[in-house]
């Protein structure tokens, strides 16, 4: 189903659920300043709306709507309303009374406790839920997907006060009252709501051909539980798995990083671009998605430890293959990690051994030749 309708209006619409294997919180200073300030020149113009793109959604029933894409939207009008709440707070208190009842929190009536509209993935729903529901202190930042939050909770304090400097305090509720109406009825999105997950990826993948601009880790993983069909809570756990195996090492995001190094691993060269051109190609249909995502669940393991000497799966390896992989961390040459990767895997301990002090020799010679450089380099792994 198609609907054209306010950011806001979904929020009052709606319980948003994010499910729990979709990517944390990602917008940075430059999203976040974008999306203000462009709502800020419709606002002045008096523009009749401002369109924000697609949302994507499966309905879970008439009050619930687990969200395929769109969060990062969504997430951040919450944010901003939640910021002008904080402003009207004592002084416009009816205003900001019914921004938290009408977008921000409801009533569960069977747990009798009042809850977030709003529930992100599971690294970052504490820390949202306890950030919109402040008390006077700030929960704790534990991953870099909070301080982003944080971040933005920020940027729209201080847009806020840029919004209503200059006007008398009298002034501010109705300003402020303006911006709300406008986000409830005019910075519009289309919803396209369907009544089941495998539909809500496949119409992910379909906009994404039109021109919808998503990570390449985004498409991968919507292909992937869309070709699962009915396995798909087997598959997203599959996909959980592997991320959080990644970000056990990882700040940053390496889920593209480490699908391109796994697809040179069993295909041959793969540029970043190509990802997942060669994995729709390669994991057609429910048992295909389902053992490459089985292959990325183990090939994960595989990967982190190849960044630390210390994993676990190094016991009972020789030690020598400890100061190998110090070496080659050392010597810091991206193209080798395919070669390391399948050697993790696939290599009895002496191979694994011998394989990685033939690695760091020839890394050394490539260092010393000054032949490290991206290009021609990457197309010999």
């Amino acid at each position: 189903m198609f609907d054209k309708i306010g950011l806001g209006a979904i929020l009052k619409r709606y319980r948003l659920v994010v499910p729990p294997n979709q990517r944390d919180y990602s917008w940075e200073t430059q999203h976040v300043k974008t999306l203000l300030h462009d709502l800020a020149g419709a606002i002045s113009e008096d523009e009749p709306e401002y369109f924000l793109g697609t949302i994507v959604g499966v309905e879970k029933n008439p009050n619930l709507l687990e969200i395929v894409d769109g969060q990062q939207r969504l997430a951040t009008t919450v944010i901003f309303l939640c910021e002008i709440r904080n402003y009207l707070k004592g002084k416009e208190q009816l205003i900001a009374d019914d921004i938290t009842k009408s977008f921000l929190t409801d009533i569960d009536r069977a747990k009798r406790e009042e809850v977030v509209k709003m529930q992100l993935n599971s690294a970052d729903n504490e820390f949202f839920q306890s950030r919109i529901k402040l008390n006077g202190t700030l929960p704790k930042l534990s991953k870099p997907s909070h301080e982003l939050i944080e971040n933005t909770f920020k940027i729209s304090e201080g847009h806020i006060a840029k919004i209503v400097s200059g006007l008398a305090p009298r002034d501010h509720g109705d300003l402020l009252n303006k911006w709300i109406d406008f986000i409830e009825h005019k910075a519009n999105v289309i919803l396209l709501t369907v009544d089941d997950s495998v539909n809500a990826y496949k119409m992910f993948e379909t906009l994404n051909d039109r021109g919808l601009k998503t990570s390449q880790a985004d498409l991968v993983k919507n292909y992937l539980f869309g070709q699962s069909n009915s396995r798909l809570p087997e598959a997203q756990q599959k996909w959980a798995l592997m991320r959080g195996a990644l970000d056990t090492a990882y700040e940053e995001d390496m889920t593209v990083v480490f699908l391109r190094h796994v697809l040179i691993a069993m295909y041959g060269h793969t540029k970043e671009k190509e990802v997942f051109d060669v994995i729709q190609k390669n994991a057609k249909g429910s048992t295909k998605a389902l053992a490459f995502l089985d292959e990325l669940e183990k090939l994960a393991t595989a990967y982190v430890a190849i960044a630390n000497p210390e994993h676990d799966k190094w016991n009972g390896y020789p030690d020598a293959v400890h100061r190998a992989i110090q070496a080659l961390n050392n010597l810091n040459i991206k193209p080798f990690q395919p070669i390391l990767l399948a050697i993790a895997e696939k290599f009895q301990p002496n191979e694994v051994r011998d394989s990685m002090q033939m690695l760091i020799s020839l890394g050394v010679r490539i260092m010393i030749a000054a032949s490290t450089r991206t290009g021609s380099l990457e197309e010999s792994v």
